[in-house]
C-alpha cells in the first residue's frame, strides 16, 4: 500500500511538471524591436513589454537599437527563435543582414505587429511598406502610394498628391467596425471609446489591407482630416501575417500613458499579437472592454486572459441601496427588513432607482451549525433567511448580506474564512443578490488571494451575485481587484459628521470630507468604471449632526465620484429635506451616467472647490463646493475655463462660439446658459450643482 500510494504521488508529481513545463513551453517567443524613436521609446517599449508578458502568452525580448545617427552595422538580428516581431522603432536603415533576415522571418510564416510611429520608418524600403501596407511622415508623398480611407461602406485608395501623415492634437476618440468577425475583433462592440490618442490621418502606401477592423473619424474642427481613417488592420505577407495598429502613442512615463493605458488599446494588442504569431485568437474578451460612451483604463497594464470566474452584466452602474449598519449596528431583525423594504417602494425610492436591501454584521447565530453552515440567528430572524429575501424580492428589489474574510466578523461573528464555498453554496440556496465582504481578523491573509477565493466560490455557486470588497483600502484593491470584485472599498469606516475624525483607540472613523481627500482621486479614478466601482463608503445622509447644506454636498460628491449610493438611515422617520435629497434624480443621474467616468477636483476659487464630471453625450456636471467655515461669494467666468480630464481625455472650452445650456440640479430647472459669468454665494459647506449641455 506505501510503495502504491508512493508510485502515485510521484506520477501525479510528474504529470504536474509536464503539465507545467509544457505550458511554459506555449508561450509565444516575441522580440520588440526598439531603440530609435522620436515617441517616447523608453516608455513604450517597457509597456509593450509589460502588456503582453502579464497576459503569461508571450515570453518577450528586446532588440535596442545604436543611437540615432550612430554605426548600425552591428545591429545584427537573428529572428530564428521568435515566433512574433513587434516594431516600436523609428529610426536609421538596419544592416542588409537584418533586413533580410527580417524579410525571411516574415515570408516564412513569421508574425509582426506594426504599432503606432512603427509605420513611419523605412519610407524607401519596398519590401517593408508593403508589409505595414500604409505609412506616413519620412518625406512621403504620391510616389509612396495613394491614400488610404474608409468612406460610404468601402476603402477608398485615392492618388491626390501631398504629404503622408499628419495628425491633430491627442483626444479621445471612438472607433467603429468595419469587420466585427475576424478573430482579432470578435466579441468586440461595434463601436469603443479609445482613451486621448494621436489619430493618425492622411497616412499613404501600397494600401494592401487585408482584413480592415476599425477605423476613427478624423474631426476637421480638431484639425483632422474629415475622414474615416483605418487604424487597426490586418496584412498578409508571403506566409506571414501582420497586425497594425495606430494606436498608443506613448507618455512622459508608465504612469503618465494614457492612450497605452486603454484596455481597448492592451486587449487588441494582445489579441492581434496571437493571431499574428499563431493564426487563431484563446483569449476571451474582458468584461470592462470600453463602451462607446465609456472609456476603461487598466494602468498596471494587466489584462487577465483567464476565463473570468467574477459574475459580468452586474454593477454597470455603481449600486443602489440600503445598508443595516449606519443606524443599527448588530441590532437587526426580520420585521425591521421587511419594514424597509415596504418604504423603499411607499416612499418612492425603488422607482429613483434604489435596488438592494443589505443586511451588515449581526444576522447569523454566533456559532455555525454541526456541518459548519452559517445559521441565521434564531431570535432575530426565526424564519430563517430565505423567507426575508423572498419577502425582498416579492418587492420588486434585491437582497443582501454580510460576511468577513477572516474567521471572526468585525462583531465577532462567524467569518468565511475556509468555509468560502460552503457559504457561497447557503447563499445561493437563499437567494442573496449582493454580498459585502469585510476585511476584520485576516491575520497575515494576501487580500487579493482571499478576495479571489470567495469570487471563486461565489461564482461556483452559480447564482449571480454583486461581490462588494471592504477591505479598507489597506492593499490598495483599485490595483488589482478589477476582476474581482464589482466595487471595492478605498476607505475606512465613514462616521456621521461631515468634517471630522472620530477616534476609537485602535482606529479611526472619518467624516466625509476626510474619506474626499483620503487618496489622490487621479489615481483611483483610472481604475474605476462600469462594473468595478471605487466605494467610498456608504452615505450617512439623514445622520448624526450633518446640517441640511452638509447632507447635500454629501450625497452630490459621492454621486460625482461614482462612490455607491448606499443609504444608511432610518427609513421610518426619515424627513422631508433629507427624502427629496435623496430622491433627487437630477443627482442620481450624474452616478449612473452611462460613461461611467469618475468625476475629478478641477480646481479651487478661493475657498470654493469645483469638482466636473465628465458625461455622456459630451456634458458636464459641475459642483461648486464652500469648503470653510464662511459665507462665499464668487464669480465663475465660463468663458475663461478650459476643463481638462486629463486622465481619459474629455475637454470642454466654454466660448461665445460653444454656448452650453445650464441645468441647477438642486432646483431642477433650467436657469440661462454659459454667455455671463456665474455669479453666487454659499453659505458653510453648501454647494451648487449643475449640468452644462447643449
Amino acid at each position: 500500500m506505501k510503495n502504491t500510494f508512493s508510485f502515485k504521488l510521484f506520477l501525479f508529481i510528474s504529470l504536474l511538471f509536464s503539465a507545467f513545463s509544457g505550458a511554459n513551453a506555449q508561450k509565444i517567443n516575441t522580440l520588440i524591436i526598439t531603440g530609435q524613436n522620436n515617441h517616447n521609446w523608453q516608455v513604450s517599449h517597457v509597456a509593450l513589454k509589460q502588456i503582453l508578458q502579464n497576459s503569461d502568452l508571450f515570453s518577450v525580448d528586446i532588440a535596442v537599437s545604436p543611437e540615432q545617427g550612430k554605426d548600425m552595422s552591428s545591429f545584427i538580428i537573428d529572428f530564428t527563435p521568435y515566433r512574433l516581431v513587434v516594431i516600436d522603432y523609428n529610426g536609421d536603415s538596419w544592416p542588409q543582414q537584418t533586413n533580410e533576415a527580417f524579410l525571411d522571418f516574415v515570408r516564412n510564416g513569421g508574425g509582426v505587429v506594426i504599432y503606432h510611429a512603427g509605420n513611419n520608418t523605412f519610407p524607401t524600403w519596398k519590401e517593408f511598406n508593403e508589409i505595414t501596407a500604409l505609412g506616413g511622415w519620412g518625406n512621403r508623398n504620391e510616389k509612396a502610394g495613394p491614400y488610404v480611407y474608409w468612406k460610404d461602406g468601402e476603402l477608398v485608395k485615392d492618388p491626390t498628391p501631398g504629404h503622408g501623415g499628419e495628425h491633430g492634437a491627442a483626444h479621445a476618440f471612438v472607433l467603429t467596425a468595419r469587420n466585427e468577425t475576424h478573430p482579432i475583433v470578435q466579441g468586440f462592440p461595434q463601436q469603443w471609446k479609445h482613451a486621448k490618442d494621436e489619430l493618425y490621418g492622411k497616412m499613404r502606401g501600397p494600401g494592401n489591407i487585408e482584413d480592415l477592423l476599425y477605423t476613427a473619424y478624423s474631426d476637421s474642427a480638431g484639425g483632422g482630416t474629415g475622414r474615416e481613417e483605418p487604424l487597426l488592420f490586418t496584412v498578409n505577407y508571403g506566409k506571414g501575417r501582420i497586425f497594425h495598429t495606430m494606436l498608443g502613442h506613448a507618455g512622459k512615463t508608465l504612469d503618465d500613458n494614457i492612450s497605452m493605458q486603454c484596455t481597448g488599446f492592451q486587449v487588441t494588442l494582445l489579441r492581434g499579437s496571437e493571431w499574428a504569431a499563431t493564426g487563431k485568437v484563446t483569449q476571451s474578451v474582458p468584461p470592462d472592454f470600453p463602451k462607446v460612451d465609456a472609456i476603461s483604463l487598466r494602468p498596471k497594464y494587466r489584462i487577465e486572459l483567464v476565463s473570468t470566474r467574477k459574475f459580468e452584466n452586474l454593477g454597470k452602474t455603481p449600486q443602489m441601496g440600503w445598508n443595516s449598519w449606519n443606524t443599527f449596528a448588530v441590532n437587526i431583525e426580520e420585521k425591521l427588513i421587511k419594514d424597509m423594504a415596504d418604504l423603499f417602494v411607499d416612499l418612492g425610492l425603488k422607482e429613483a432607482g434604489y435596488e438592494y436591501i443589505l443586511l451588515d454584521d449581526g444576522w447569523m447565530d454566533m456559532q455555525r451549525d454541526a456541518q459548519g453552515n452559517l445559521v441565521p440567528h434564531p431570535e432575530k430572524f426565526p424564519n430563517g433567511m430565505k423567507v426575508v429575501a423572498d419577502y425582498v424580492h416579492s418587492k420588486g428589489l434585491k437582497f443582501g448580506l454580510y460576511n468577513c474574510a477572516g474567521n471572526k466578523t468585525c462583531a465577532g461573528y462567524p467569518g468565511s474564512r475556509g468555509h468560502e464555498y460552503q457559504d457561497a453554496l447557503k447563499y445561493a440556496e437563499w437567494g442573496v443578490d449582493y454580498l459585502k465582504y469585510d476585511w476584520c481578523d485576516t491575520g497575515e491573509l494576501n487580500a487579493k488571494e482571499a478576495y479571489t477565493t470567495m469570487r471563486d466560490a461565489l461564482y461556483a455557486a452559480g447564482r449571480p451575485v454583486f461581490f462588494s470588497m471592504c477591505e479598507w483600502g489597506t492593499a490598495k484593491p483599485w490595483e488589482w481587484a478589477q476582476n474581482i470584485g464589482h466595487s471595492w472599498r478605498t476607505t475606512g469606516d465613514i462616521y456621521a459628521c461631515f468634517d471630522c475624525i472620530k477616534d476609537y483607540g485602535s482606529w479611526q472613523a472619518w467624516g466625509a470630507v476626510q474619506i474626499l481627500n483620503l487618496h489622490d482621486n487621479n489615481v483611483l479614478r483610472k481604475s474605476a468604471g462600469p462594473g468595478h466601482w471605487n466605494d467610498m463608503d456608504m452615505l450617512e445622509v439623514g445622520n448624526g449632526d450633518l446640517a441640511f447644506h452638509e447632507n447635500q454636498t454629501h450625497f452630490t460628491l459621492w454621486a460625482i465620484l461614482n462612490s455607491p449610493l448606499i443609504l444608511g438611515n432610518d427609513l421610518r422617520n426619515i424627513n422631508q429635506e433629507t427624502l427629496q435629497i435623496l430622491k433627487n434624480k437630477d443627482i442620481i443621474a450624474l452616478s449612473q451616467d452611462a460613461s461611467g467616468i469618475q468625476g475629478f477636483k478641477y480646481t479651487a476659487i478661493g475657498n470654493v472647490e469645483i469638482w466636473v464630471k465628465p458625461l455622456a453625450n459630451n456634458e458636464w456636471g459641475i459642483c461648486f463646493f464652500n469648503h470653510s467655515g464662511d459665507t462665499a461669494a464668487f464669480v465663475f467666468d465660463w468663458n475663461k475655463q478650459i476643463i481638462k480630464d486629463e486622465v481619459f481625455g474629455y475637454e470642454v472650452a466654454f466660448s461665445k462660439d460653444n454656448i452650453y445650456k445650464i441645468r441647477d440640479l438642486y432646483l431642477g430647472k433650467e436657469i440661462g446658459n454659459t454667455v455671463k459669468p456665474l455669479k453666487i454665494t454659499l453659505a458653510k459647506n453648501q454647494s451648487f450643482v449643475v449640468r452644462v449641455y447643449k
